[in-house]
């Protein structure tokens, strides 16, 4: 049996995983534990159809008090800086990175806007949020992917003013993100345990073949998950389904 990996990745409590995978292909899934308190931890894997629709993590932008030449807000890994008017270069290739200061308060939030947004001169949009109008001087920023992942997004900020702040230092609070995946359904039990014994629950070290049933991979861990590793291979020739060792 030759396999190639297609994917790998870590879990966590915070969020299923969910995998693009070829009906009727077989793969071979392996998980490795990195604690060993493995009565309270538990990985399944399922089948899905892909489809999420689950609610977009959203956070609050608050910015009742001009800002500073300087001050900076970060999402994600993107760090905006508020500069002065006119002074706008390109920072490290994202133009968008840079938002310069309006005339006044009501100028300066919709430059922030457009900067997210994409929709001033030259910006590129984030890719992970949007940004709604600041009405009452708050901003929403909803991110652009449904799913639990969004409430990872990190939403922090260096304002000088201190109630220029974002409500939290990640996204979902405003809203949080959730998960509800299309025509989930289990793996097939029969022949296929995992290594402790159970049906397709994975508490432990495990490797797992099987052909997929979907075109969705949906691993969902449960219990204090904290970090799980896993592989997804393809299978280039057909083999046996079932558990294939530890």
């Amino acid at each position: 049996m030759s396999v190639e990996i297609l994917q790998r990745g870590t879990l966590t409590s915070a969020a299923a995983a969910l995998i693009p995978i070829v009906l009727g292909q077989r793969y071979l899934l392996v998980l490795g534990f990195e604690s060993d308190n493995f009565n309270s931890q538990t990985v399944t894997p399922k089948f899905s159809d892909g489809a999420n629709s689950g609610a977009a993590a959203a956070g609050t932008l608050t910015i009742d008090t001009q800002s500073t030449v300087g001050d900076t807000f970060t999402i994600g890994s993107r760090v905006y800086t508020l500069i002065t008017a006119g002074d706008r270069q390109i920072k490290a290739n994202d133009y968008a990175a840079e938002i310069p200061l309006g005339a006044n308060l009501a100028a300066s939030q919709a430059a922030i806007v457009a900067a997210i947004n994409g929709t001033g001169d030259q910006d590129t949009p984030d890719p992970l949020v949007s940004a709604g109008s600041f009405a009452a001087d708050d901003s929403v920023l909803t991110a652009r992917t449904v799913g639990t992942a969004g409430n990872a997004i990190a939403t922090t900020e260096t304002f000088t003013a201190g109630t220029n702040v974002f409500d939290a230092v990640t996204l979902g609070t405003t809203t949080a993100g959730t998960d509800t995946f299309g025509r989930v359904s289990a793996f097939p039990t029969a022949g296929s345990t995992d290594s402790s014994g159970s049906p397709l629950a994975f508490a432990a070290h495990g490797q797992l073949e099987f052909a997929a049933a979907e075109n969705a991979l949906l691993l969902v861990p449960s219990g204090a998950v904290t970090s799980v590793r896993y592989s997804l291979s393809m299978i280039a020739s057909v083999g046996r389904v079932g558990m294939v060792g530890r």
